[in-house]
């Protein structure tokens, strides 16, 4: 039985330089990944969301700055640093 999932054992006399060189797993999945423009383009806006998230602060140079009401809530305000 020939089953199409299980590859056929190699000839006997063949060498090894002739096989045809296999990719990995993560090599398959980034070039699957490349093709579907979709994901690129939100794989890009994402990193955009978090690279905005991280150096945003440091950028507009603005600190959140706790304060405690008589209620005991804490209120956040902006303020600038100088």
């Amino acid at each position: 039985m020939n089953h199409p999932a299980v590859p056929e054992p190699l000839p006997t006399g063949t060498p090894t330089s002739e096989l045809a060189a296999g990719t990995s797993l993560w090599l398959d999945a980034w070039k699957r990944l490349r093709k579907n423009k979709l994901a690129v383009v939100s794989g890009i806006v994402m990193m955009t969301i978090v690279v905005a998230c991280v150096f945003g602060p440091t950028v507009t140079r603005l600190v959140w700055v706790p304060r405690f009401s008589r209620a005991s809530r804490i209120e956040l305000r902006v303020t600038r640093s100088a």
